[in-house]
This record gives C-alpha cells, sequence and structure tokens, in this order.
C-alpha cells in the first residue's frame, strides 16, 4: 500500500530535494522514537572529517555535536506528539545536519572538498562553545529549506497520527542479513508487522 503527501512547492535545486528527502527520513523517525546517534549513517562521517581536516578540533566538534543532539532530544521529549514551531524548527535544522553528513558519509572524497565549510563549522563550534552553541551551524543552510521540512512534517504528523501513537511494536532502520549482497534492502521503520519505506521525491 502505498500513501502520498503533497507540498504546494518544490525544492529549487536537485541537491536541495536530494537533502531534504534524507532529512524528512530523520525528522519522521523521531515521532516515533530516538536512535542513538552512533546507528546513524551520518556518524560514520566522523572519521572521514578528521582524516580530511587532519585536525583534532574537527574531530572533538563533530563528537560533541552528536552528544548535544542527543542531549537536546531527550530534554525535549520530540516523539509522539506534534511540536511547537519553534522546537520543529530546530529539530528539522538537525534533520539537515545529520543528512548532509549522511551525504558525506555515503559520498566519501567525491564531494568532502566541496563541503568544505560545512566540516570546518565544527571546528567551529568546539571553538566557540559554549558560548554560541549548536546555533551556528544552522546558518549553513537556507531558510526556504527548513519551511519545507516543517510543512512535510506537520504534514506527516496530521495524516499518520494514529500511526504515531499506535502501541505496536516499532523497529527502527530494520535490517536484513544478506541485503548487502544486493546493494541494499534494508528499510526505514517496521510497525508491527508492516514494513515502512519512506520515499521523497
Amino acid at each position: 500500500m502505498q500513501y502520498s503527501l503533497i507540498t504546494s512547492k518544490a525544492s529549487r535545486k536537485a541537491s536541495d530535494a536530494s537533502l531534504i528527502g534524507t532529512a524528512i527520513d530523520y525528522r519522521i523517525r523521531y515521532y516515533f522514537a530516538i536512535t542513538h546517534f552512533n546507528k546513524f549513517v551520518a556518524y560514520n562521517s566522523v572519521p572521514g572529517l578528521f582524516i580530511l581536516s587532519k585536525s583534532l578540533d574537527v574531530y572533538a566538534g563533530a563528537m560533541q555535536y552528536f552528544v548535544l543532539l542527543h542531549k537536546f532530544l531527550n530534554q525535549e521529549r520530540i516523539t509522539k506528539r506534534k511540536l511547537s514551531t519553534h522546537i520543529e524548527t530546530v529539530l528539522n535544522y538537525h534533520c539537515l545536519i545529520l543528512a548532509k553528513l549522511e551525504q558525506l558519509s555515503r559520498a566519501g572524497p567525491i564531494i568532502f572538498d566541496a563541503s568544505r565549510e560545512f566540516y570546518l563549522l565544527f571546528k567551529r563550534l568546539i571553538q566557540n562553545a559554549p558560548k554560541k552553541g549548536l546555533e551556528q551551524l544552522f546558518y549553513h543552510f537556507d531558510k526556504g529549506l527548513i519551511k519545507e521540512m516543517n510543512k512535510l512534517s506537520y504534514l506527516f504528523y496530521d495524516k499518520f497520527k494514529s500511526l504515531i501513537l499506535s502501541t505496536n511494536k516499532k523497529v527502527l532502520n530494520p535490517t536484513f542479513g544478506l541485503s548487502g549482497a544486493v546493494g541494499g534492502a534494508d528499510a526505514d521503520l517496521i510497525i508491527g508487522n508492516t514494513l515502512i519505506e519512506l520515499k521523497s521525491t
């Protein structure tokens, strides 16, 4: 069975659409549960950030980011409810950061050089924290992306509230044996007996 959510305005660039597609996957999974950051594909980018920057500050900044993110997620009780616009916006900035890190992790050196400004933000984070905190990382993203993320997130909640609040067992980021042999065949979540794959086009 397939469900569709339609927004009135598409992303302006293909790269934006790809980023939002990955970011909204993170956001939707947060409606159901909080996954520890070491389970993220985004987390796998941290060693690459260190290797390419040759800087312990970048590595430390990235690690600090994930710790502060996990603290934020738990403090704001983000699961199973519709968030205020402010908290939703902050969370979606984080989802865009995770999406960008996931892209870096998957593409490796191919796009690392083009993303130098982004990973140097982690150096600034460790140098300036806690005075400026995480919000300095948010300035990297266009506000138009955030508006679209907020809209998609609220649309999902409004349409699938009963699924979000369901007491059925939920498994996030399920993996299956030998899926790598066919180029990857994992999914986004399983709720009860239903396997769910999220796609954004």
